[in-house]
């Protein structure tokens, strides 16, 4: 029968939860070996925006010239929850006006059109006077300097699907919609790798990866998978640990909140059946 590991968040090393240390009991000799993943349970934790992947701010320019910068707080977003701390940033800079039936009216919102596979930037004309049965809590000047305008950078951009450095056409006598160019990537590290030291993959890049995570779930649930065993080559040698690292899409180790993480292995000799 194979020999099985298990890790688990006491082989943690750094403060980052995405790399483990494996120390076997006393040295091993794998001559002819290969390992396999047997089962993940972590949780989906880990953010799609913070200052670490650069991607956590954007800007607009209101009706009196101004420029404003909005940092999103590091965390899992989506298209809606971005529209709404835009909305937040605008009640907190006095942006917006209140119509007669008392809703705030805010002049931008970004929204996912599903029907084309986008996202949809909608910029709305500003009026030059206050209309009647309004009211300006913030008391905007009127008439407006210039109407307002939103620019998405470089990181940001990626999130939206729009080219970085875009920035919103002012309108002048209409509203304005804006579709992204390619596909929203609202997610960046939709799938997560898990890699491990010593795989004897002369094809792979990186040559330790054995398993993908994809998070089918919602933020802070658990994410339990049992794949087929897929054995990959050991580098024959004599062992005193392994190294296993959860990686992002770029293939670099990727911060994730929640430590609880259980990863199974199974290891055996190549000739040996994993039933016998």
């Amino acid at each position: 029968m194979p020999h099985k590991i298990v890790i688990d968040k006491t082989n943690l090393i750094g403060n980052d939860n995405n790399t483990f240390v494996y120390r076997f009991p006393s040295s091993v000799q794998f001559p002819n070996h290969e390992i396999a993943l047997a089962s993940v349970d972590m949780y989906y934790a880990w953010y799609n925006v913070s200052a670490v992947l650069g991607n956590n701010t954007f800007s607009y320019v209101w009706v009196d010239g101004t420029t404003n910068t909005i940092v999103l707080e590091d965390g899992l977003y989506e298209i809606n929850t971005i529209n709404e701390r835009l909305q937040f940033a605008f009640i907190a800079n006095g942006h917006y006006l209140v119509d007669n039936t008392g809703s705030n009216r805010y002049y931008i919102n970004i929204a996912a059109n599903t029907t084309r596979y986008a996202t949809q930037i909608d910029v709305f004309l500003f009026p030059n006077s206050l209309p009647a049965g309004w009211t300006n809590p913030a008391g905007v000047v009127f008439p407006p300097a210039n109407q307002i305008t939103m620019t998405i950078p470089s990181k940001f951009n990626e999130l939206l699907g729009f080219t970085a450095g875009f920035t919103t056409t002012a309108p002048t006598t209409v509203n304005l919609s804006f579709l992204s160019s390619v596909a929203p990537n609202i997610q960046p590290n939709n799938v997560l790798y898990v890699s491990v030291s010593n795989i004897d993959n002369k094809y792979g890049t990186p040559s330790g990866l054995v398993h993908r995570i994809v998070p089918n779930t919602t933020f802070g649930s658990l994410i339990t998978e049992n794949p087929e065993f897929s054995f990959q080559p050991l580098h024959s040698g004599t062992y005193n640990q392994l190294q296993i690292q959860i990686l992002g899409t770029d293939k670099s180790p990727i911060r994730v909140l929640d430590p609880n993480i259980v990863i199974t292995f199974l290891i055996k000799n190549k000739e040996q059946s994993i039933y016998a």
